[in-house]
């Protein structure tokens, strides 16, 4: 049986790689040829226009028992059928199911004209390639390369014990793989030992960014794992401590790549062997184009790379779920296996948990050798995949449709409220003033606070309608973390005037 499988001239060695899983028995009775149409992309065509491609190329159809079309064309394969007379078969939307197609093909079951093989069969499974393990960071793993990428998140230098302790357990709560303790010199020692201390009772492995020789020492005793160092520390001279490093794990981070080489060699020359190579993500508008220069050339070392997401989340005036699902696929692109974030301003918060989310999505794009696209990713938090669907008015048989004007002034009641969203406490806080009286309520639920107010006053049904819109956005705004200005819009969007 000769199969001809249907791609572009971008995905033409995608294919090929998927077809290097397809199982040795499979492979040596099935022949197999890739047919490479000349165009850059073929998922977005439809059939009919596929059928009249591939009638140009006749002398690459010749012999071809079935031909195998991209699972997201749209379309039937009965056009095709007619205008080539090869049987066509509807393939799968993700690349990385290819081994499966064939193998349902082999044992004789047939294919759908119509719809994907995703349509028709459960518990299909992309590719798997194996994850080889670089070295140990404690008992986690760290993979030679992503994905999926581990998550770091930095605890930031200069904050209290407190602030420390807050973010610590976001962190841990959130899913962060390792914690790396920031040190500065405008710090004290005691306040970056407390920090270490702090980390190290998540449970998740610690490492320590080195600034000074003291900090360095403090690291040691209180048993950090690792070690964060610039190439400059290491070559800097006085190198003796670096014996007392065989066992750790040391990311060493430097524009200069050329340095960067020099610090690994010196590290080797010392035994030290677990190394994580940090080539520094550049800033958006200075360096940033540079980035991939400095990943390509570093990951010649053949040591793990290091992606900091910080420089561009903290640069770039934009909401960071959506910038974080492509700095997770550059970093995935460029062979890094582990991720840093860092919370350095309120913008940045729960940036942990959006790149757990991105690091997911862009995984399972890697198995399955497709693009990121996912339409239940958790990163699309304002937009959706689909358009939203459309509705049809049913006109009633008595009575008529009333067209109301987008502001009415309001009746006003004899109270008034005014109500607070307190992020610290995570509440609600409504209080309502008529006259000399005064009531406030606090609640973590809109929904609660609706009903008890609207339960224990008389207040117009205009009024309960206009409370229920507010605790509604207050609601939204706790659970978004941004601040609630009553009688204000909650989101400013590019297209608002």
């Amino acid at each position: 049986m000769r199969i001809g499988i249907v791609t572009s001239k971008n995905a033409e060695p995608l294919i090929k790689s998927v077809l290097e899983y397809l199982d040795p028995e499979i492979a040596d009775k099935i022949d197999i040829e890739i047919i490479t149409l000349p165009i850059p992309a073929i998922s977005h065509l439809d059939t009919s226009t596929l059928a009249r491609l591939l009638v140009l190329q006749k002398d690459k159809l010749r012999d071809i028992d079935i031909l195998l079309i991209p699972g997201l064309c749209r379309g039937s394969t009965h056009v095709i059928e007619e205008a080539t007379g090869i049987v066509a078969y509807k393939a799968s939307r993700d690349p990385g199911l290819l081994p499966e197609v064939l193998r349902i093909i082999h044992r004789g079951d047939r294919l759908s004209k119509e719809y994907p093989i995703e349509d028709h069969y459960s518990n299909l499974h992309s590719i798997q390639q194996p994850t080889r393990t670089a070295f140990k960071l404690g008992q986690l793993d760290i993979p030679q390369r992503g994905p999926p990428l581990l998550i770091a998140a930095e605890i930031p230098p200069l904050l209290d014990e407190h602030q420390s302790l807050r973010l610590a357990e976001r962190y841990m709560e959130e899913g962060a793989d390792i914690i790396i303790v920031g040190s500065s010199n405008f710090e004290s020692l005691g306040l970056f030992s407390k920090r270490i201390d702090i980390a190290l009772d998540t449970g998740i492995p610690v490492l320590c960014e080195v600034a000074s020789r003291r900090a360095f020492r403090i690291g040691l005793d209180k048993g950090c794992e690792g070690f964060s160092l610039s190439s400059d520390q290491i070559l800097g001279g006085g190198n003796s401590d670096l014996s007392e490093l065989t066992d750790k794990v040391i990311i060493v981070g430097d524009r200069d790549v050329s340095k960067l080489i020099q610090a690994i060699r010196i590290l080797e020359e010392h035994g030290v062997k677990k190394n994580i190579v940090d080539p520094v993500v550049g800033l958006p508008m200075i360096d940033f184009t540079e980035t991939f220069y400095r990943y390509r050339r570093a990951s010649s070392l053949g040591y793990p790379l290091l992606f900091s997401a910080a420089n561009v989340l903290e640069e770039l005036s934009a909401d960071t779920y959506a910038v974080q699902g492509l700095l997770m696929t550059i970093a995935a692109e460029l062979g890094a296996s582990v991720y840093l974030v860092v919370e350095s301003t309120y913008k940045s918060i729960h940036t942990v948990a959006e790149a757990k989310e991105a690091s997911r999505l862009v995984t399972k794009a890697f198995l399955k050798k497709t693009t990121p696209r996912d339409p239940f990713t958790r990163l699309l938090v304002i937009k959706q995949e689909n358009y939203p669907p459309k509705i049809s008015l049913v006109e009633p048989s008595e009575g008529k449709v009333i067209d109301v004007p987008e502001y009415l002034e309001p009746e006003m009641d004899r109270g008034y409220f005014v109500i607070h969203v307190d992020h610290v406490a995570g509440q609600i806080i409504v209080t309502y003033r008529e006259g000399s009286k005064t009531i406030v309520w606090r609640s973590r639920g809109a929904r609660g606070l609706f009903r008890t107010i609207t339960r224990s006053l008389e207040i117009s049904r205009e009024h309960a309608a206009y409370l229920g819109y507010e605790l509604a956005k207050a609601q939204l705004a706790l659970e978004t973390g941004r601040s609630y200005i009553q009688d204000k819009p909650l989101f400013n969007y590019p297209w608002r005037v």
